[in-house]
């Protein structure tokens, strides 16, 4: 396990010094105060709160330093439509123990497969009690069910691909500021991408290559399906001109016919005074 133990004010400035600068990040259940510690392009702020999304949408309003999108998802609904590798940084700050043991060790799966460079974690030292009976939040916005604690997470929980930070007195106020009886424990958790990741992301392209590859591909069926348009485009006007041509012998028939016809009434009607001239001589 690598775990580094450290005092409550070394805790904060030694993890902004291993924070990887980033494009593109991820802050799930950022709730109202999404990460402040690096400034990327791209903010990508996931929260399943209406009331508290509506709170940072008021206060991003004015901010230029950066582009934000706004999810209205829980953690388990972003791992499912994040594509692999698609965003720089994932923060998790104050979330694990805001969901069940077992299903928190299977979003951290999931949410491994969407980082390129770093997942980083923020939660208490083992499981610190936190219930909200009364429906409240700290900022009086009724999100209480969201804050209560269903687990407890340990530097153990993580392996050696991890990097821990911790602080064995780092809180010494529960989430609405009162006074603890005696200081709780914190800690970071850091994961790095490992050096097939990165060689999975086209560097130049800022994607990943898998992705690049199916880009390159698609493309490709692009301009054969554009082809083959171009081709059925040709052989629809080889159509459309034999459809002229028959229609214009359709018209040259029909106008013989019409002419035929009015040779034969032509004749009839010779035929009839013949007829009738032959008749009046016979009576005489």
């Amino acid at each position: 396990m690598n775990i580094i133990w450290l005092e409550k004010d070394d805790l904060i400035p030694n993890i902004i010094g291993r924070l990887r600068n980033a494009d593109i990040i991820l802050d799930i259940g950022c709730g109202i105060m999404p990460q402040t510690y690096i400034t990327p392009k791209v903010h990508i702020c996931c929260e399943p709160y209406t009331k508290y999304l509506n709170v940072l949408q008021e206060r991003i309003r004015e901010e230029t330093d950066k582009d934000y999108i706004l999810l209205k998802l829980t953690w388990e609904d972003v791992t499912k439509i994040m594509l692999p590798k698609s965003v720089d940084t994932i923060f998790l700050l104050d979330v694990i123990e805001h969901v069940e043991k077992e299903r928190g060790l299977q979003l951290l799966k999931e949410t491994e497969k969407i980082a390129r460079q770093q997942i980083v974690i923020f939660t208490p030292l083992g499981f610190m009690p936190q219930e909200q009976l009364d429906g409240k939040d700290a900022w009086n916005l009724n999100g209480g069910a969201w804050q209560d604690h269903k687990s407890g997470w340990l530097p153990e929980d993580f392996d050696d691909t991890w990097m821990i930070y911790a602080c064995k007195d780092f809180h010494e106020h529960d989430n609405k500021g009162n006074l603890l009886d005696k200081p709780f424990g914190a800690f970071w958790a850091i994961k790095e991408a490992t050096k097939q990741d990165e060689n999975e992301t086209n560097s130049s392209q800022g994607v990943p290559k898998s992705l690049w590859l199916n880009f390159q591909s698609l493309e490709q069926d692009h301009q054969d399906l554009l082809q083959l348009y171009q081709k059925v485009q040709q052989e629809y006007q080889n159509v459309q001109q034999d459809h002229l041509d028959l229609l214009q012998v359709h018209q040259n028939v029909q106008q013989d016919h019409l002419d035929l016809l009015q040779v034969h009434q032509n004749l009839q009607q010779h035929i009839l005074v013949r007829l009738a001239r032959k008749f009046r001589l016979l009576r005489r």
